[in-house]
């Protein structure tokens, strides 16, 4: 799983645990009184207090954590009525990542740089958020594009009322506790990283906080395979500022400033020549270390070991082509790291950096260029090989779209 898939895997699940008013979390050891309505969506808004407690609690901030796939994040979360915002720091530590979905779009802004979805993603963030805000039962009484159908589902021998909801085609469907009416869980078709399978989410450990009931634990499968295990605490119940999840500009071309950053383990393939072997070189690094079920901490890098300024030809080029990994890299079978694949710590320190937009190998020569010009007049020397950090994966994003910066570390 390269880098950006798995950062952008993460983007739609973090999502499903932010549905926090999730009504009727009744502690009573009485159950309450069966509603007089005949549909399920009315007889939960009737005994749960109405639309107007249901929209007491959409709007909140708390703190996060998950584990996806055994990839740990630890955040904060802001959430309003299907709008959600994680945010949380790379492996690292030295750069922040948002992720937000809202209004329709997601995007995720690592440090500066704006990445959005790809479409396959942004298909699936759009559904899933839906049918979140849906599990506020409000929306479904309000939204007149959306439309319900109830049921019922034994799962492993414990049964659920269901509402399915659809928008011209089905969403999903919420799973409502038969006696509180309460949601405690959602089902839903899609697709992640290319494969099509059932989303089934199960809330546990209620808390009462903002007037309604916060599923505070969560448990995904996808396509009946663990998956997913959130998380949060502290809530607080607030009016979040819609203008958070506005999306950002994008970094300018050619834009120069200052950088520090972290040690970090690097992976690596060796590229000779130009990089016009990128794709492939990526494709390699990643399948070693998915062979070796070993996680990727963020975008890929190039280190330009002969390379711009200093050489022009580019068949003369040597780059390692990176990713940053666990520490378990360093733990793999012998031979693993020799010949063309090489593992390395990169040394944190003060890095010029300069952000380039477009083609990454057309870009390469000027950014250099750009850094070694603005060094001298800061009368500093570079003590180490260029790094060129790429945060759109070229197999996926159009070279007009794609987004790095270089970095020339200093004394």
């Amino acid at each position: 799983m390269n880098a950006h898939r798995r950062l952008f895997l993460v983007l739609p699940l973090l999502t499903a645990l932010l549905c926090a008013a999730l009504p009727g979390c009744k502690k009573e050891a009485a159950k309450p009184a069966k509603p007089v309505r005949e549909d399920l969506v009315a007889g939960a808004v009737e005994l749960l207090g109405g639309v107007a407690q249901l929209k007491s609690g959409r709007s909140f901030s708390a703190r996060y954590k998950a584990n996806l796939l055994g990839n740990k994040i630890k955040g904060t979360i802001s959430y309003n009525t299907g709008d959600i915002r994680l945010k949380y720091f790379n492996a690292a530590g030295d750069a922040q990542i948002h992720q937000v979905t809202a209004a329709g779009k997601c995007w995720q802004q690592y440090d500066k740089v704006v990445i959005p979805c790809l479409a396959e993603r942004a298909t699936h963030t759009t559904q899933l958020a839906r049918l979140l805000s849906a599990s506020h039962f409000f929306p479904l009484v309000e939204a007149k594009d959306l439309k319900t159908r109830d049921g019922e589902l034994d799962l492993k021998g414990k049964k659920y009322k269901t509402v399915t909801v659809t928008a011209g085609q089905e969403v999903g469907a919420l799973l409502l506790d038969p006696d509180s009416y309460r949601v405690v869980g959602i089902k839903m078709q899609t697709k992640i990283g290319g494969k099509a399978g059932e989303l089934l989410g199960l809330f546990s450990k209620f808390e009462k906080n903002c007037g309604t009931p916060v599923a505070t634990q969560r448990e995904y499968t996808f396509a009946g395979q663990p998956y997913l295990r959130e998380e949060i605490s502290g809530l607080i119940c607030e009016k979040v500022d819609p203008a958070i999840f506005a999306e950002p500009k994008q970094v300018e071309h050619l834009k120069v400033d200052l950088r520090h950053t972290a040690n970090v383990d690097l992976a690596c393939y060796k590229l000779k020549g130009s990089l016009d072997g990128l794709t492939d070189a990526m494709g390699k690094i990643e399948a070693l270390l998915q062979k070796h079920e070993v996680g990727i901490e963020g975008p890929a890098q190039l280190v330009h070991r002969k390379g711009p300024p200093k050489s022009k030809r580019q068949e003369r080029w040597l780059t390692e082509v990176c990713y940053p990994v666990q520490n378990k890299a360093w733990h793999l079978p012998k031979g693993t790291w020799e010949g063309e694949y090489k593992l390395f710590e990169r040394y944190g320190d003060e890095y010029l950096r300069v952000f380039g937009v477009g083609d990454y190998a057309k870009n390469t020569s000027t950014m250099a260029d750009t850094l070694v010009k603005e060094a001298r007049k800061m009368k500093r020397k570079q003590v180490a090989s260029m790094v060129q950090v790429l945060f759109m994966h070229p197999k996926h994003y159009p070279a007009a779209q794609r987004i790095s910066e270089m970095h020339l570390p200093m004394d």
